[in-house]
Formats: C-alpha cells, sequence, structure tokens
C-alpha cells in the first residue's frame, strides 16, 4: 500500500501500534496505552481522531478493531519501520538500539516515492555478497572519519 494521505507522526504511532497488537489478537485500550507509554485518557483521545478518519472502530473501553484502511497504514509504516532500521543496522552499521530510534524518526518523514526506492537500494545492497557490505561499511567509517 502506498499512503496517500498523510497523518501526524503520532497517530502513525498509534496505527504501527494497533496493527502490531491486531496482529496477535483483541486490541484493548489499555494494551495501546501500556505500548505508547502514555495514559489511558491520553490513547483515548488518539483513538477518537483514528475513528473519526475510519482507521478503527472501537467502543473505546472494550475492543478496538482495525479496518482494512488503518490494516493497511499501520502495515506500511510498520514495513518502514523495520525497513530502514536494517538499513540502518546492518548497512550503515550504527547499534541496533539506535538504528530503531533513527528508524521511527524517519519512517514519518520520508515520502513515499523515496521510500520505495530506498527500498530498491536496499535490495540490490542486500544482494551483494556479504563481505562486499563489510567493505561498504568500512567505507563509510572511513569517509566519516576523513581517512
Amino acid at each position: 500500500m502506498k499512503i496517500k494521505e498523510k497523518i501526524s507522526p503520532t497517530m502513525e504511532d498509534y496505527l504501527e501500534v494497533i496493527y502490531l497488537l491486531s496482529q496477535k489478537g483483541e486490541v484493548s485500550l489499555t494494551d495501546i496505552a501500556k505500548r505508547m507509554d502514555v495514559a489511558k485518557p491520553t490513547a483515548h483521545s488518539a483513538m477518537h481522531k483514528l475513528q473519526d478518519n475510519n482507521y478503527i472502530n472501537s467502543d473505546y473501553y472494550t475492543k478496538i478493531q482495525i479496518t482494512e484502511k488503518g490494516r493497511e497504514y499501520g502495515k506500511n509504516i510498520y514495513s518502514r519501520h523495520q525497513l530502514l532500521s536494517k538499513f540502518l543496522n546492518e548497512i550503515l552499521g550504527l547499534p541496533k538500539k539506535e538504528a530503531e530510534k533513527e528508524a521511527c524518526l524517519i519512517e514519518h518523514a520520508i515520502s513515499q516515492e523515496t521510500y520505495d526506492r530506498l527500498k530498491a537500494f536496499i535490495k540490490i545492497v542486500l544482494e551483494c555478497p556479504e563481505q562486499e557490505i563489510y567493505k561498504s561499511r568500512d567505507r563509510i567509517e572511513d569517509v566519516i572519519n576523513h581517512k
């Protein structure tokens, strides 16, 4: 799915969490608040916004059901996060924790076209023999350190 309409990064984070939780079963407001590390009233407010835009169906206090529109959007954000994290960690050599943090920031900022091109680039790079990837990573460090 290509993202056609943009929502705020915070709402994208909520959709990503709801998407991931829905893969494991029922989704509750408590689960979302805990995963987002926010108070229930904060999560409740976000659920209103998502329901108003047809990303979820909910009675807010029991089950939250992600709509097809919400599932596609959440899956796209999750896919972006996974790809960017892999790129930053495995190709650029950032520590995993830092790569995760940076991926979370970047996933909201890049356009669909940039994401598609980066995805193709990463595919090409990862098809290289492993030793070539590590040589590239070493070369990146050399450039950063002005060697």
